[in-house]
């Protein structure tokens, strides 16, 4: 569904099912709560305040969008896309965000760069202790015959 140069001030989209275009429309106070709109686009929108509690919106892409104190519980933003947009007091709880692209001209905060730094700069950190736990383990019933759960089980 494709929504060009429309109001839905105060409207509600709950339970909804299907990818949206949204561009150049006025969405105020709109309520997307409980839906699934994966691979929505958001071009020059200002949803303030809306809610997306419960939502889905994997591959969505926000162009030229004003989430400037937006405030998003229980959704999942995968694979998301932020160009030229305003996230600066964007606040997620218990969301999912993986694979978020934020473009050179998107205006973030301090504790947001912080965040993507350092779950950038300790997932490789992890991964290679994940390797090395494997290697150990398998090392371990390969040359001395343990098993999980009984280290002792080639004495008895």
């Amino acid at each position: 569904m494709n929504f060009i140069n429309t109001t839905l001030n105060d409207s509600k989209l709950n339970h909804v099912y299907c990818g949206l275009v949204f561009k150049n429309s006025n969405l105020t106070n709109i309520d997307f709560s409980y839906s699934q709109i994966d691979a929505t686009v958001f071009d020059n929108i200002d949803l303030r305040p809306s809610n997306f509690s419960h939502t889905s919106l994997r591959a969505s892409q926000f162009i030229d969008y004003n989430l400037d104190e937006l405030h998003i519980v229980d959704a999942e933003l995968n694979n998301a896309s932020f160009k030229n947009s305003n996230v600066k007091n964007l606040k997620f709880n218990d969301s999912v965000l993986n694979n978020i692209i934020f473009d050179e001209n998107t205006i973030f905060s301090s504790n947001i760069r912080n965040e993507i730094f350092l779950k950038t700069s300790f997932e490789p950190l992890i991964n290679s202790f994940d390797y090395v736990k494997r290697i150990l383990k398998n090392q371990l019933i390969k040359y001395l015959g343990f098993v999980d759960g009984n280290l002792f089980s080639k004495f008895y």
